[in-house]
Parts: structure tokens; C-alpha cells; sequence
């Protein structure tokens, strides 16, 4: 897993087989300190969530509720 700033944005994602990225999460800068949660689809394109929260509650979140989004399908012993 990668992290990168895109303006407002915190992305997580993974690097592909063919040198791309594979987004997985992103956490976006609503204000003071709260963000609010987009997953990626299978596709990679952003799709909202009804989470908002600090950084570290919804990062706790993906890690506890949705641990498939920082799998590494890519690796060779799965």
C-alpha cells in the first residue's frame, strides 16, 4: 500500500501489475480537522460513503470494517 496527497485528498492505493495505480480509499478535507470517506469501485472510481470523522477514526474504520480495501491481491502467495 501507497499513500499520496492529492489536494483535499489523502489517497491510499496499490501499485498494479502494469505500473498503474489501484485506488482503494480516500480520505477528503471537509474542514477543522474532519474528513469524509470515499471507497473506490471495482472500476477505481470514487464512490462516497456516509463516514465522517477525524483521520484516525476513519482510517480505525477501513482497518476494522473494511480490511478487503488494503489487501495486496497482487502478491504471489495468495
Amino acid at each position: 500500500m501507497r499513500v499520496t496527497r492529492r489536494g483535499v485528498n489523502i489517497v491510499i492505493y496499490s501499485d498494479d501489475e502494469d505500473g498503474g495505480k489501484d485506488n482503494r480509499c480516500r480520505f477528503t478535507f471537509v474542514k477543522s480537522g474532519l474528513y469524509i470517506l470515499n471507497m473506490a469501485n471495482h472500476t477505481g472510481k470514487w464512490e462516497p460513503t456516509p463516514f465522517e470523522g477525524t483521520l484516525d477514526e476513519l482510517l480505525e474504520m477501513v482497518i476494522e470494517q473494511f480490511p478487503w480495501t488494503l489487501t495486496d491481491y497482487n502478491q504471489d502467495d495468495i
